[in-house]
C-alpha cells in the first residue's frame, strides 16, 4: 500500500463510520491488507 492509501484508510477507521470491508473497497486493497499496514 501507498502512504497515501494508508493515510486514506486511517482516516476512514479513526471516524468509526466505515468497515474495514467498505475501506478495503474505497481504497482498492483487501480487508487482509487494512489490517496489515493501518495498526490501531
Amino acid at each position: 500500500m501507498t502512504p497515501d492509501k494508508i493515510a486514506t484508510a486511517r482516516r476512514m477507521l479513526d471516524t468509526g463510520d466505515d468497515t474495514v470491508a467498505a475501506i478495503a473497497e474505497v481504497v482498492g486493497v483487501s480487508r487482509a491488507s487494512i489490517y496489515r499496514h493501518v495498526k490501531r
